[in-house]
């Protein structure tokens, strides 16, 4: 036998006896890849990726965490709350569900720690938990709805168009939580538009609301526009059992270009205003709005089989019944109007068309303050029943960046990456109840 082959044997009859010593364990540890922590979370009605849980949720955390080695995983939950102190062991199950209490803005920690025995990974996820309730139930008869837009082109990144899994958790949320049964679709996304309708059909909402506005486009462009999206809502209608409603238009003077000068829309409300006083300016963009809804009306009816409204502005002279339309529609805050009696007025005469009603927004701005969004929505709330309007639509669900004169929303976003939490308005909103 050769030199190097008695070497080589020497080399394995050594390597063979550190095995047999325990450098298995070693060589393990030096060949072992670590695993990976991962984990989803949800309550059983909805995904928590875009509107924070509330104390009384059940929060399901489900364990997804692997190892390429496909070793047994032993895991640790923990949790830090509202991020400061140490970490705290809730258990170490697989899988972990319970509640959280409420938190600050910053929200509470949650961290899994996996480990195959010799290496571990951990994942962690921050989330801020609402409170349950604030304001007593109320018994409502008006059927509630919501105001949910799915992305407005002229309005820039404060209406971007939502993924399709964030409208099927914000349409779950304002179903199931807010207790609302019918929903208004509002934007110029069609392809989403369609979809949120489709979403909101297989939940359940009794009426969907679709109601395309395409802010900023010409008379030409709207019918070209309406003419091809309201064939696309009646096969969905056709094949759905929810009230659909199709809204034509919404508040032509300002939305849609023609009426009055100018180029945004901002511009067109300043112009619009400023003509009020002007009765011979408004009856013609009376007029004319009324010609151009017979246009619109006309070519709706021979593609959609549904109810056909309008959404109009609050002093809007819309011929109601010579249209043909089969709900009074109106977009109508209380703030506005100044005081209640003058708001319950106005309620009072959409009913004497003779039609069904309904309030296609109302609402307050976030910029009152809290509390008092809140409790004009209640005041508006206790005059729409007072009235008995048909049903009405709270303007609006949730829109991205920060608070402004523009902003009605009762969910407040709490920065990029971050999910939406909970106003005054949206637990006022809620507590009016049909139950």
């Amino acid at each position: 036998m050769k030199k190097w082959q008695i070497a080589i044997i020497a080399a394995i009859t050594i390597f063979v006896i550190f095995l047999m010593d325990g450098g298995s364990v070693y060589v393990k540890q030096l060949l072992n890849r670590p695993p990976k922590a991962a984990f989803t979370y949800r309550t059983p009605t909805r995904t928590l990726k875009y509107i924070a849980p509330t104390d009384r949720d059940l929060i399901m955390f489900l364990n997804n965490s692997t190892d390429p080695d496909g070793d047994p995983l032993t895991s640790q939950w923990f949790i830090r709350y509202n991020g400061t102190g140490d970490w705290k062991l809730l258990n170490s199950s697989t899988h972990h569900w319970g509640r959280l209490p409420v938190s600050n803005e910053k929200g509470h920690e949650t961290k899994l720690v996996v480990s195959d025995g010799m290496k571990d990974d951990s994942a962690v996820v921050v989330m801020p938990v609402d409170r349950t309730d604030v304001f007593e139930t109320i018994t409502y008869r008006i059927p509630k709805g919501m105001c949910y837009t799915i992305g407005v082109s002229a309005f820039g990144d404060y209406y971007t168009p939502p993924k399709d899994d964030e409208i099927l958790e914000d349409l779950s949320e304002i179903y199931h939580e807010l207790g609302c049964r019918n929903i208004r679709l509002f934007g110029d996304n069609e392809d989403k538009m369609l979809t949120g309708a489709t979403i909101a059909a297989n939940i359940g909402f009794n009426t969907i609301m679709l109601s395309p506005s395409y802010v900023d486009s010409t008379q030409s462009e709207v019918l070209a526009k309406l003419d091809q999206f309201s064939r696309k809502a009646e096969t969905l209608r056709s094949s759905s059992t929810s009230r659909f409603i199709l809204l034509v238009a919404n508040e032509a003077p300002m939305d849609i270009r023609g009426f009055v000068e100018g180029k945004s829309r901002q511009e067109r409300v300043d112009n619009y205003n400023r003509r009020t006083s002007n009765q011979t300016a408004v009856k013609k963009i009376n007029r004319n709005v009324n010609a151009f809804l017979g246009q619109l009306v006309s070519l709706t009816r021979s593609n959609f089989k549904g109810e056909i409204s309008y959404s109009s502005i609050a002093d809007e002279d819309i011929d109601w019944i010579g249209l043909g339309f089969d709900v009074v529609c109106q977009n109508r805050y209380l703030l506005n109007d100044r005081n209640s009696e003058a708001y319950s007025y106005w309620l009072e005469r959409l009913k004497i068309q003779g039609k069904p009603t309904c309030l296609s927004e109302f609402g307050c701005r976030a910029t009152e303050g809290e509390l008092r969004q809140a409790l004009i929505i209640e005041e508006s709330l206790g005059l729409i029943e007072q009235n008995s309007i048909g049903m009405c639509f709270l303007w609006n669900f949730k829109r991205y960046g920060p608070i402004s004169t523009g902003s009605y929303e009762i969910t407040r976003f709490n920065g990029k990456d971050r999910m939406f939490t909970r106003t005054l308005a949206w637990y006022k909103y809620r507590s009016f109840t049909n139950n």
